[in-house]
């Protein structure tokens, strides 16, 4: 069943300030940087929008909050800072369209670590691709030397993926923990999938199969509507008191 999406609230909206705050932190305050090459964890708040809302959110905690380093960092505000807000994005594009392909499936891409751990990869690689292409795009503005970059390419690629193999480490158990803690019951801004909704509202889950199992509406049943209420109502209390679906 597809996901359907619901707008903004003001819990998605402070989320993604907080994501972006963190991103800024973690990209001035926590990373190793050279002329050529930078090592840091500002992907983590990336990936996280990424996974909790979507590609859209994602690429917005990633554009604005590579922004905001851009602008406060050494270079400032320059012709060349609309080059380099971009390839943050891409992470964002590629592991949000995956979490959202593997919530239409009933499942949440926490719970299937392989695949988040690919996602994460790919989207390293295409980031570094996109940031190479940048340096040479600012190579060519500035008229300076793009070997240097040729040399140590290599070894940006392996630092990437890395990079994202521990990213996506820390980032499925925090999933798991934010969504048991409750913090994301109001920032996720999209409606359920039908399968998997056990956990979600065992109730409503046990209802809906009891529902189906004999073929009749809740106001059809055979035994009279009061009764076939009766039942449901008991199914309901069982199933909130952990005897789980029927």
């Amino acid at each position: 069943m597809p996901v359907k999406r619901k707008k903004w609230n003001i819990s998605t909206v402070c989320m993604m300030a907080l994501l972006i705050a963190m991103m800024f932190l973690l990209k001035r305050f926590a990373a190793i940087e050279t002329p050529h090459m930078k090592i840091n964890f500002a992907s983590l708040p990336v990936v996280l929008a990424s996974m909790m809302f979507g590609p859209v959110e994602g690429a917005i905690v990633a554009v604005v909050g590579e922004l905001i380093a851009q602008i406060t960092g050494i270079y400032g505000l320059s012709p060349t800072t609309f080059i380099w807000i971009w390839p943050p994005a891409i992470r964002a594009l590629v592991v949000g369209f995956t979490a959202l392909w593997v919530r239409n499936t009933g499942s949440r891409l926490e719970n299937r670590p392989v695949i988040c751990y690919v996602s994460c990869v790919m989207g390293a690689i295409l980031t570094t691709t996109g940031n190479t292409f940048g340096m040479w795009l600012d190579s060519l503005f500035y008229r300076t030397s793009f070997t240097p970059v040729l040399f140590i390419t290599p070894a940006r690629y392996v630092t990437g993926v890395v990079t994202a193999v521990l990213v996506a480490t820390v980032c499925i158990p925090l999933m798991h923990g934010l969504r048991r803690s409750g913090v994301l019951k109001y920032a996720d801004g999209r409606k359920e999938p039908h399968h998997g909704m056990e956990a979600a509202d065992p109730g409503g889950f046990c209802i809906d199969k009891l529902v189906r199992r004999d073929h009749h509406p809740a106001g059809h049943c055979p035994g009279g509507g009061s009764v076939c209420r009766a039942g449901l109502s008991l199914a309901a209390q069982l199933c909130h008191r952990g005897a789980g679906p029927l």
